[in-house]
């Protein structure tokens, strides 16, 4: 199967990139093939495009897949309690090549 035969295409919640506007799907109509979105997400620009610009959808990184299982199955193994213990470093260090912001202290 191609990737344009998949069904549906777009999903309430995914992620396009449109040049270098990133914009979030908020509905999807299948009837008449249109999409809400929201414009602007993920901190970029909303701007005007050519018609005919490819769209594109936004799929992260495998490596920060991998972390965020590793995130999530060092939280389930947490014990409940009213806060959480400092994540390992191994977890933090592991966030740095995903970071768009760093603050120097």
């Amino acid at each position: 199967m191609d990737e344009d035969s998949r069904f549906p295409r777009f999903q309430v919640g995914h992620l396009l990139r449109i040049d270098n506007e990133y914009l979030r799907v908020t509905s999807v109509n299948t009837i008449t093939n249109v999409l809400g979105v929201q414009r602007a997400a993920n901190g970029s620009t909303a701007t005007s495009h050519a018609l005919n610009t490819p769209i594109y959808t936004y799929q992260p990184p495998a490596e920060l897949n991998a972390l965020v299982l590793r995130w999530a199955s060092w939280l389930y193994k947490e014990a409940d309690s009213a806060a959480f213990e400092a994540a390992p470093d191994t977890l933090t260090d592991a966030l740095t090549p995903f970071r768009r912001v760093t603050v120097k202290i």
